[in-house]
């Protein structure tokens, strides 16, 4: 959980943040709200873009803290800016002509792309731009096997 919490920002400038991270100085980047509470029109901030942990609010109250958390400190290295940046699209638009992903959808995606990442990482490929349809079906004939 962000060490900044507390806050006095606006819910609604909370949901005007930007959908996209490029183009952004670091230091903006990293101040991004990525999951907040409401509390009347106020706020209660839980995580930050820069967090290396974020807290996913919107599921079911039995749900383990394990299972309500993106932890960056999962994905290979190579791969951390890149993921970070692509969840938070994902987080603040959704898919084309579909509405924004529930908590539940945003962390089995989140699962899903650290298990191709780090099948990934155990070939020595360390971008996206050498991922060719080779790699992935070997990835898709070796997932079907298992």
């Amino acid at each position: 959980m962000s060490s900044r919490t507390l806050s006095t920002l606006s819910w609604s400038s909370i949901e005007s943040q930007p959908e996209d991270v490029r183009g952004l100085i670091e230091n903006e980047r990293d101040n991004l709200i990525v999951s907040a509470f409401r509390v009347q029109d106020q706020s209660v901030i839980v995580s930050r873009y820069g967090d290396d942990c974020w807290q996913l609010g919107g599921l079911p109250t039995n749900t383990s803290e394990s299972r309500s958390q993106l932890n960056y400190q999962r994905v290979p290295a190579a791969f951390r800016a890149v993921m970070k940046a692509v969840v938070y699209r994902y987080m603040r638009r959704g898919r084309e002509l579909q509405r924004r992903p529930k908590p539940a959808t945003i962390i089995n995606f989140f699962s899903l792309a650290i298990t191709f990442l780090r099948y990934l990482e155990s070939l020595k490929i360390d971008r996206f731009s050498a991922v060719n349809l080779i790699v992935f079906s070997t990835y898709t004939d070796q997932r079907s096997e298992e």
